[in-house]
C-alpha cells in the first residue's frame, strides 16, 4: 500500500514505452542422446507458438560451462527477460549466468509425467506468464513475402502438423506445428485456414483442419510453391524489438543444416538469429541425411530455394545456399552439393567451416547488433505514482475485432524513465533512469514483473487486473504501475534485503543476502547540505574542490581570534604570485601579458567570491569594535545600517562611509567540508559525474549500512553509493592513500562491504598518496600490493578502480579557472 503516494511532481516526467516480445533463453544439453531430443522437440515446439518466440537463443550448455566461450557474450548480448535450464548447472556457474543476464526468473525444469515423453519437457510459463500468441501476426502484411504478382488470401492456408511424428522432425523444426501448447490449431473463420500434416491411418472422422495432407514432401511442396503459411513465419515476424546480430559469416547465404544429431538442431535453430535487419524470413533448414536420399524431396527442396531465396545475390541472380553440419564428413556434404546443385538456380557450396557453431564474433555482437522496435509511444507522468494502461503492439490491429481475444496475453514494455530528480549538469539535458543490469532495485519502480536491461531500460510485463487468477475479458485493458522513487529509496531497494526470489527460482538459495538496513549519516546528511546552498553537484564540485578554495577551507581556524572571517588582502593573499607562476600561466593560457594575468586571476576571484556569497558559502560582513564595551560587532550585508546598536551594552555605533568588508566562511560549510573531511567525498562525486560527461547520474554521500535489525548489530560505513551510466559504484574515500594503507583491518573491512554489496565498480578514492612528499613511491608500491590482494577477494564479480586526485593536472595545481566564470572575466 502507497500510504503517502500519489504525490505531484509539480511537472511532468517523460516515458517512453516500447513493446516488445518477451526474450527467452534455454539452456539445453548438447550430447546426442534422445533425451536431448526431447527437450529440443519441445522447446521448438513451445517456441513457435509465442510471438517472436521463433527468435529464441538455444544455449548449448554443460554442468560448469557452455559449449563455446562465444555463447556468454551472446547470452549476455541477448538479455533474457526469461532462462529456463534443462541442465543441472553448478552453483557457482548460475551465478555467473545471472551476472550476466539478471533474468525476471532463472528456472530449472523439473520433468512431469511421463519421462519418455516429450511433452514431459514443455516448460511451465504459466506460473509466471501468458505470452502472446503467435497465431496474432497471422494477419498481420509483415508475416507475408512481397510478391507484387501474388495477392494474399483473405483467410491464409496455415501448415500444421497432427502430433511429433518420430523420428521425422522436419515441419516440427523448420516451421512450427501449433500456436498453442496443449491444443492442436483448427481454421478460425475469418482469420485462417489450415494445411495438417496427419498420418495415413488417422480416421476421417478426426476433425484436423481444413485440408490434410499425409506427407512430409506434400506438406513441403505446400509451403515452397507458396500455398501454405509456416507456423515459423508468425512467430518471427513483427518482431524488430527481438535481439538479432548481422554476421558477415551466416547473412550471405541461406544456410542448410544437414543432419540429425543434437548440434546440428541447436545450430539450424540458431543461425536465424543471424540476418539481416531486413530480413524476417526463414533464412534456414534443416534437413536429415536420409531424406536426401530422396531424388523427389531433392528436387522440391532446389523448388524452395527457387521461389523463396534471396540471401547474398552474386552476378546473373543467382542466390547462395551453404550447406552445414556437425555430424557429416566434408567429402559427403560436397557430394550432397552437387546433387542439390543440378535442381536449384541458386549457388549452392559448402560452408568454409561446415561444422561450426552457429555463433557470431565478439566483433559483431559489438558493432552488429541490433534491435529496432518503432512500437513506442509517450507517457506523461505528474504524480510520483500512476496505473497506467499498456498501449497494444502495434500487430495487433490487423486482428479482426470479433477475434479479439486472441490477442490475450502478455508482451514486454520497456520504459526510458525521465529523472524527476534531475542531476545533469548541462541545462539542455535531463537525466533518465539508466538502471543497473541487475534485478535488485526494479521493486523501487514497479510492482509488476520486471527487470533493469543491458540498456538501463525498465522493462516490465503488463497484465489485466487478475489475470492469474480468472478469465480475461476481450476488452480489459493491460495495466503496469510506475513509482518514481528518491533516490535514497532507489538504493535502499537495490542493497538491502527487501528483494526475495520465488521458490522455484533457483538463485533463491545461491546468492547472499544484502544488508538489513542503511541511513544518510549526519557527514552525509551535511555533505548534501553543502551541495544544496550551491544548487547542484556540480556547481559545488566545480567551485569548492578548486585548488585555491581547497587553501581558503585549510586556512580557515575556528579556534583563531576571527573565526573563519577573510578580509579581501587574506583571499588575494592565497593566489599564487610569484614571477615564475605568473609567467608560466601567461604562456599555458596564451594571455598577452603578466598584467594581463594577474587582474584575470583578480577578477576571477571577484567573480567567484559574489557568486559564493549569493549561494551562502561566505557571508559579506562589516565588523567594528565598541568603543565603549570593546565587544566585536558583526554584520551581515542584509543588516548593514546607517545607526547600528552594539549587542551588548545598546552603544549606537554611525557605519563609517568608508566601511571595510570582510567575507566569513559559513560555519556548517566548514563543519561539513574540513572538519569531518566531506570535501575528499565532494571532489569523488563530482569526478564521477563529471567522468560520465552526460550519462545518467544519481548517488547517495556517506552511508551508514546495518548488517541486522538489532540496534547494537554490526554496522558498516561506505563513503559513496551511486550509479553512473547503469554501473553500480560503492566508493570508500581517504584523504590519503597512507591513511587507508596503515589502518590493520582497512582493506579486509572494505572488501567485506563490497562483497556484501555486490556492486560492478569498488572503488578507493584518496586526495593523495601521503602527508610526506619523499614516501610517494614506497606509497604506491603499497598500494598496488593491497590492491592485487582485493581483487584477488573480490574473485571477479567486481572490478577494483583506484583514483588518487594528486594524479590529475587540474586538482593538483592552480589554475586561471577558479570555479565561476562572471561579468568581470567577460570584460578582462
Amino acid at each position: 500500500m502507497q500510504w503517502e503516494r500519489p504525490n505531484a511532481l509539480g511537472r511532468s516526467v517523460e516515458v517512453d514505452a516500447t513493446n516488445r516480445p518477451i526474450k527467452i533463453a534455454y539452456l539445453v544439453p548438447h550430447e546426442n542422446l534422445e533425451q536431448a531430443h526431447q527437450i529440443l522437440d519441445a522447446v521448438f515446439y513451445e517456441s513457435y507458438t509465442r510471438w517472436g518466440g521463433g527468435f529464441t537463443l538455444a544455449v548449448p550448455t554443460a554442468a560448469e560451462s557452455f559449449l563455446d566461450a562465444g555463447f556468454q557474450d551472446w547470452l549476455q548480448r541477448y538479455d533474457p527477460d526469461f532462462i529456463y535450464s534443462f541442465v543441472d548447472l553448478h552453483p557457482d556457474f548460475a551465478v555467473a549466468i545471472d551476472r550476466l543476464c539478471s533474468p525476471i526468473a532463472f528456472l530449472r525444469h523439473n520433468v512431469r509425467g511421463d519421462a519418455d515423453s516429450w511433452r514431459a519437457f514443455l516448460p511451465a510459463w504459466d506460473r509466471w506468464f501468458k505470452p502472446v500468441a503467435s497465431v496474432t501476426a497471422v494477419q498481420s502484411p509483415a508475416s507475408y513475402p512481397q510478391h507484387p504478382h501474388e495477392q494474399r488470401p483473405r483467410e491464409p492456408t496455415v501448415l500444421t502438423q497432427y502430433g511429433l511424428r518420430d523420428p521425422i522432425r522436419f515441419i516440427a523444426d523448420n516451421f512450427g506445428v501449433a500456436f498453442d501448447i496443449h491444443a492442436s490449431p483448427n481454421p478460425i473463420q475469418g482469420l485462417f485456414q489450415t494445411l495438417c500434416l496427419v498420418p495415413e491411418d488417422l480416421p476421417a472422422s478426426h476433425r484436423v483442419g481444413s485440408e490434410r495432407c499425409t506427407s512430409v514432401l506434400e506438406a513441403f511442396r505446400a509451403v515452397a510453391g507458396r500455398k501454405a503459411t509456416p507456423i515459423a513465419r508468425f512467430a518471427m515476424a513483427n518482431s524488430a524489438g527481438m535481439p538479432r546480430v548481422e554476421s558477415a559469416a551466416w547473412t550471405n547465404a541461406f544456410r542448410l543444416i544437414v543432419g540429425s544429431d543434437v548440434l546440428d538442431r541447436i545450430n539450424a535453430w540458431n543461425c536465424r538469429h543471424l540476418a539481416n535487419a531486413w530480413n524476417t524470413g526463414i533464412g534456414s533448414l534443416i534437413v536429415s541425411h536420409d531424406m536426401f536420399n530422396d531424388d523427389v524431396f531433392v528436387a522440391e527442396l532446389g523448388t524452395f530455394f527457387n521461389q523463396n531465396n534471396f540471401l547474398g545475390s552474386g552476378g546473373g541472380g543467382h542466390y547462395y545456399v551453404a550447406l552445414h553440419s556437425s555430424s557429416i564428413p566434408v567429402g559427403e556434404l560436397s557430394q550432397l552439393r552437387d546433387r542439390l546443385a543440378a535442381r536449384t538456380y541458386n549457388s549452392v557450396s559448402v560452408a568454409a567451416l561446415p561444422d561450426a557453431p552457429a555463433l557470431p564474433t565478439a566483433k559483431e555482437l559489438s558493432n552488429r547488433f541490433h534491435t529496432g522496435s518503432t512500437d513506442s509511444v509517450t507517457l506523461r507522468l505528474t504524480e510520483d505514482y500512476q496505473e497506467l494502461v499498456a498501449a497494444e503492439p502495434a500487430h495487433f490491429i490487423y486482428l479482426p475485432p470479433q477475434l479479439r481475444g486472441l490477442a490475450r496475453g502478455q508482451w514486454v514494455v520497456e520504459c526510458d524513465i525521465q529523472r524527476h530528480n534531475n542531476l545533469s549538469p548541462y541545462s539542455n539535458i535531463t537525466d533518465t533512469w539508466h538502471l543497473p543490469h541487475r534485478l535488485r532495485g526494479v521493486r523501487a519502480f514497479t510492482n509488476c514483473l520486471a527487470k533493469g536491461t543491458r540498456n538501463g531500460l525498465l522493462a516490465l510485463l503488463p497484465a489485466p487486473k487478475g489475470f492469474h487468477h480468472r478469465g480475461q475479458s476481450i476488452k480489459e485493458p493491460h495495466l503496469f504501475d510506475l513509482q518514481l522513487p528518491s533516490d535514497e529509496a532507489y538504493f535502499r531497494h537495490l542493497v538491502l534485503d527487501f528483494f526475495q526470489y520465488s521458490d522455484d527460482d533457483l538463485r533463491r538459495d545461491l546468492l547472499p543476502a544484502g544488508y538489513r538496513d542503511l541511513r544518510v549519516s549526519d557527514k552525509g546528511q551535511n555533505l548534501r547540505g553543502v551541495i544544496s546552498l550551491a544548487g547542484e553537484l556540480s556547481t559545488a564540485f566545480q567551485i569548492l574542490t578548486k585548488k585555491y578554495w581547497r587553501t581558503v577551507l585549510s586556512a580557515a581556524k575556528e579556534d583563531s581570534a576571527k573565526p573563519l572571517i577573510f578580509s579581501m588582502e587574506k583571499l588575494s593573499s592565497l593566489v599564487p604570485n610569484s614571477r615564475e607562476f605568473i609567467q608560466a600561466l601567461t604562456t599555458k593560457e596564451h594571455f598577452p601579458s603578466r598584467e594581463h594575468t594577474r587582474k584575470y586571476l583578480k577578477n576571477g576571484l571577484m567573480d567567484a567570491l559574489e557568486q559564493l556569497v549569493r549561494y551562502g558559502v561566505f557571508y559579506q560582513i562589516a565588523q567594528w569594535r565598541c568603543a565603549y564595551c570593546g565587544h566585536s560587532n558583526t554584520r551581515s550585508f542584509d543588516h548593514v545600517k546607517l545607526r547600528n546598536s552594539c549587542d551588548i551594552c545598546q552603544a549606537e555605533h554611525l557605519a563609517e562611509i568608508d566601511l571595510k568588508w570582510e567575507y566569513e566562511l559559513n560555519a556548517f560549510v566548514f563543519r561539513s567540508l574540513e572538519k569531518h573531511r566531506g570535501l575528499p567525498v565532494l571532489w569523488t562525486l563530482g569526478y564521477l559525474q563529471e567522468r560520465g560527461h552526460s550519462q545518467a547520474f544519481w548517488y547517495l554521500p556517506e552511508v551508514e549500512l546495518f548488517a541486522n535489525d538489532e540496534p547494537s548489530g554490526e554496522r558498516n560505513e561506505i563513503d559513496i553509493l551511486c550509479v553512473l551510466g547503469g554501473t553500480f559504484y560503492a566508493v570508500e574515500v581517504k584523504s590519503s592513500a597512507s591513511l587507508f594503507l596503515n589502518k590493520a583491518d582497512a582493506a579486509d573491512t572494505f572488501v567485506k562491504i563490497i562483497r556484501k554489496l555486490r556492486p560492478d565498480v569498488a572503488m578507493l578514492s584518496f586526495e593523495k598518496y601521503c602527508p610526506d612528499a619523499h614516501a610517494v613511491e614506497e606509497t604506491k608500491s603499497r598500494l598496488n600490493a593491497v590492491a592485487a590482494t582485493i581483487r584477488e577477494q573480490l574473485v571477479g564479480e567486481t572490478s577494483l578502480e583506484i583514483v588518487v586526485a594528486e594524479d590529475l593536472a587540474e586538482f593538483r595545481e592552480f589554475g586561471a579557472d577558479l570555479g565561476v566564470h562572471g561579468a568581470r572575466l567577460r570584460r578582462t
